[in-house]
């Protein structure tokens, strides 16, 4: 095709039978004989003719297959005129189909162009061929052909009821005398119509279910109605149900080699795991598309869409700007300026919030600048509304110039320009003209149905009645109004510009209702607003694994936490906010809460602790110095003193407290909190509640699965190389930056060891200890399943966080031995425990909204463990081995994860070691 549109699925067929006069055009074209199998080298540009001779009545019909080529297909009568033009908009993959019946003897040409501009040539190949007397179903087939084209162009006259009863009236035919290929490509254009244009989503999905059961297996057109049904659950709002079919697709792409195919579904894959708050699956969705994508255009769409993800979703502004600086490079080169715009748009707000406001303004700047030339006067006002926000000297010149374009157009966008404006006007101090755009703002967007702009919109006049005190809504109120709406909007936004807003929005908006909770005394009702705000991806996903009929569900309040608490068990949970940071306190018979220093506060002291724990010395009273002492008084203020005389604390940490083991830190005694408590650490209440309702595990058949001390490298010993490490610590050569843990080898031994006589255990080491061990199903069953390998953790990406098993087989063949996070998501891991006894494990990327997202961690329980015990920090592989067999030495004798972990390490703590070789590992469950 000469043009390629950023359309949600390129699946749409496109058929052309048309007379004309038109006389062949190419520049040397090369000629050939029109033969099945014969293959054709196409150069962008360039044109090939091939060539059979027909008789009176001959029919004729010839699909030809593209091969990372887009392509024109033109069939010629004798005397040039054009009888059948094919360009199925396709794209690069999947055939192009022209027939007829001959009308008189002669050669008739096959012409093959090269839409494709720039670029390595393609293939094109004679896929299939129909040669013989026509028949009256030839004869038929040509017309049904004919009236797909007629459907064709009512379609494209928005003449489309009439479409749509065409598309099936060809549909009915094809059925009727087994055309197969037919319907489905017929329904498929049904679905595209009536899905795509009439909003009838019911429908189009009837008929893409009805292409699906027609479609032959391996066949472009059931690999497009894969496509299809999970675009389309996505559109009605069932991203779940998208799963499965594009999954599908992909793997069906991959069999016909489609490479465009496989980055759509990767791209759609990526929005539905997107709208189900999974975002890192998401993300590697979205990164394996921009890797298949060849055309420039797809790729800098689809690195705008990564951009987006990584701000509104990942509040990872940084890679985001990578991300849309790599769009614009690719839309200068393409030279589409209404896209270099919109994305330098989105560049200018991620530098804004990364507080680049000069950067900042140079987007803006170029983005008015395209505006202008493109003579788009409403963007061009709202990017200098966007302007008034960074460029202080000339704000009020651009505010005004915004205003002017208003008054003199009329904009679609008129809503989300005055909230910008608002939001001037709000930092400049003038509240009341603040107040008049923002109640005019949300008065459009109620018009428009726009919920989420209406909710982004009152956000913003509620700070303001905050500080002006004499607006007619209460502040508190306004802001429940909004937390109502973004509950509402959360997975179904209605443009990108909110989507784009969302996250810094949402966090805005639980940090403000959080505050005006508990400046009002209503201290639970904060505690239910930080719930609400907390690990959400987490728990929805939790609930959709016990397949709860409302996977987002109430956050559970104080008061049901304590009906869920044991008599021995105190709950904690802190919120780290800009002016001041809480903690919720909750046993079995009463509740009590605290105010506690700002976050910044809280920041510093926690990265002194976390610095001083990964420098070890050799005091092993280190947890003694002041910098320990500091954050405890901080975060373990003396009101708590009557609730820490239970013995386990159940933990729900917040930003950088995550990174810090409280075993470690001084009770209100002095002592460590592990000299008299049990800890476990809880990403949220709510997400704790889900855990515990899981289904109980069947009864474990096994008691232990151990895998560990992979293969990494060609040099390992046990490949025949040399010594797998040395005193250096130098990497091992060879196909691995990873060197052999020699302690995980010992720790295997000691389990085995351990284990009670008689009991089931697996133990996979070396060749054994791959990663298809623990996807194929071998290790359900066991009740503690050990994984002692490396843990490398992207702190970038969780979801690029891997255990990394043997990547050699006893040959020396490689093998794929990384176990991505995302990959966990899908395992099946029922076990009470996983041992996760590698570097980092339980250590990732604090994500507002989400908290600490480890993807090791995290990936463990979305695949079904209760509990998982993890590292914070580069563990030793010299002490690790040895809290492990006291830890399992505990387990074995009946302890629960806590209390065996507990007691390993007061022993080691009771031998006078350092708390960087006890402290560095938690337990994260239920």
């Amino acid at each position: 095709m000469s043009g390629r549109c950023h359309v949600a699925l390129v699946l749409f067929v496109l058929i052309l039978v048309v007379p004309s006069t038109c006389q062949i055009e190419a520049a040397d074209p090369t000629s050939d004989r029109l033969v099945i199998g014969h293959e054709l080298t196409l150069s962008p540009g360039s044109t090939a003719l091939l060539s059979r001779r027909l008789e009176t009545g001959d029919f004729l019909r010839v699909v030809i297959e593209q091969r990372r080529v887009d392509i024109k297909v033109r069939l010629r009568a004798p005397n040039g005129t054009v009888l059948a033009v094919s360009d199925r908009p396709i794209d690069d993959d999947g055939p192009e189909l022209v027939a007829t019946v001959a009308s008189k003897p002669g050669t008739y040409s096959i012409e093959l162009e090269s839409l494709e501009t720039s670029g390595a040539p393609g293939r094109a190949r004679v896929g299939e061929l129909d040669h013989r007397q026509a028949t009256r179903a030839d004869r038929r087939y040509v017309d049904r052909v004919r009236a797909l084209q007629h459907a064709n162009d009512l379609r494209r006259r928005d003449e489309l009821e009439a479409a749509v009863v065409a598309y099936a009236e060809i549909a009915t035919w094809a059925a009727a005398v087994g055309e197969a290929t037919l319907e489905a490509e017929a329904r498929l254009m049904h679905a595209y119509v009536t899905g795509f244009f009439l909003d009838r989503i019911d429908e189009a999905l009837d008929a893409t279910r009805k292409a699906l059961r027609v479609a032959p297996s391996a066949s472009v057109w059931r690999k497009v109605a894969l496509e299809y049904s999970g675009y389309l659950e996505i559109t009605r709002g069932a991203p779940s149900a998208a799963v499965e079919p594009l999954r599908a697709a992909i793997t069906l792409a991959e069999r016909l080699d489609h490479q465009r195919s496989r980055a759509n579904a990767h791209l759609h894959l990526g929005k539905a795991y997107r709208q189900q708050g999974e975002i890192q699956a998401a993300l590697e969705h979205y990164l394996a598309a921009r890797r298949l994508f060849r055309v420039a255009i797809d790729r800098a769409h689809v690195s705008h869409d990564i951009g987006v993800l990584y701000r509104s979703n990942l509040g990872r502004t940084d890679l985001a700007i990578d991300a849309f600086r790599r769009a614009l490079k690719l839309y200068r080169e393409i030279g589409d300026d209404a896209w270099l715009a919109y994305t330098l748009n989105q560049l200018g707000a991620a530098e804004r919030t990364e507080g680049h406001a000069d950067r900042a303004r140079d987007a803006y700047l170029e983005a008015l600048t395209v505006r202008r030339k493109l003579g788009q006067r409403c963007a061009e006002a709202n990017t200098l509304a966007r302007l008034a926000l960074v460029d202080p000297g000339d704000a009020w010149r651009h505010a005004e110039q915004a205003r002017l374009i208003l008054a003199e157009e009329t904009c679609r966008h008129r809503a989300a320009i005055l909230r910008r404006l608002g939001d001037f006007e709000r930092g400049v101090g003038k509240l009341q003209q603040a107040t008049e755009d923002y109640r005019v703002a949300a008065r459009l967007y109620r018009a428009a149905g726009d919920r989420a702009g209406e909710g982004i919109v009152l956000l913003g006049l509620a700070h303001v009645c905050r500080r002006l005190g004499t607006c007619d809504e209460e502040p508190l109120a306004l802001v429940e109004r909004v937390s109502s709406i973004f509950e509402e909007t959360r997975e179904a936004l209605l443009d990108e510009a909110h989507r784009l807003d969302y996250g810094s929005h949402s966090h805005e908006l639980f940090e403000l209702l959080i505050d005006l909770q508990w400046t009002r005394g209503a201290r639970n009702a904060a505690f239910a607003s930080a719930e609400r705000a907390r690990a959400r991806a987490l728990r929805d996903r939790l609930a959709r694994l016990r397949q709860a009929d409302d996977p987002v569900g109430p956050a559970i309040s104080l008061r049901e936490v304590r009906n869920r608490l044991d008599d021995d068990t105190v709950f904690l949970a802190y919120r780290l906010g800009d002016e001041r940071s809480y903690v919720w306190a909750a046993t079995r018979d009463t509740t009590a809460s605290f105010e506690l220093a700002a976050r910044r506060h809280i920041e510093h002291e926690a990265s002194q602790v976390r610095g001083r724990l990964a420098a070890p010395t050799r005091e092993a009273q280190a947890w003694r110095h002041d910098d320990f002492a500091a954050l405890a008084r901080t975060v373990i203020p003396t009101g708590l003193a009557p609730f820490l005389t239970k013995t386990r604390l159940l933990i729900v940490a917040d930003g950088a407290l995550e990174l810090v083991p409280f075993a470690v830190l001084p009770g209100l005694d002095g002592e460590p909190l592990i000299a008299d408590h049990e800890i476990v650490h809880v990403p949220s209440a709510s997400a704790w509640a889900e855990l515990s309702d899981r289904p109980p595990h069947p009864p474990a058949q096994g008691l232990l699965a151990v895998i560990a001390d992979p293969v990494y490298s060609d040099g390992d010993q046990r490949l025949g190389g040399s010594s797998p490490h040395d005193d250096t610590g130098e990497r091992l050569r060879g196909t691995s930056d990873l060197r052999r843990l020699p302690g995980a080898a010992e720790e295997a031994r000691t389990l085995l060891e351990l284990a009670p006589e008689g009991t089931d255990v697996v133990v996979l080491t070396g060749f054994d200890a791959t990663k298809r061990a623990v996807l194929d199903g071998r290790l359900t069953g066991h009740r503690y399943l050990h994984f002692a390998t490396h843990g490398v953790v992207d702190r970038r990406q969780p979801a690029r966080s891997f255990l990394a098993f043997s990547r050699l087989d006893a040959t020396g063949q490689t093998l794929d031995g990384d176990l991505f996070a995302h990959e966990l998501y899908d395992a099946h891991l029922p076990a009470e425990l996983v041992v996760l006894a590698g570097c980092n494990t339980g250590v990732g990327r604090v994500i507002p909204g989400e908290g600490l997202v480890s993807g090791l961690a995290r990936g463990v329980l979305h695949a079904g463990a209760r509990k998982v015990l993890a590292s914070l920090w580069p563990i030793s592989d010299r002490t690790t081995p040895e809290l492990m067999r006291h830890v399992y030495s505990e387990l074995f004798a009946g302890a629960e994860a806590a209390t065996a972990l507990r007691l390993a390490q007061l022993q080691l703590y009771a031998d006078g070691r350092h708390p960087y070789e006890w402290a560095g590992f938690i337990v994260l469950g239920d």
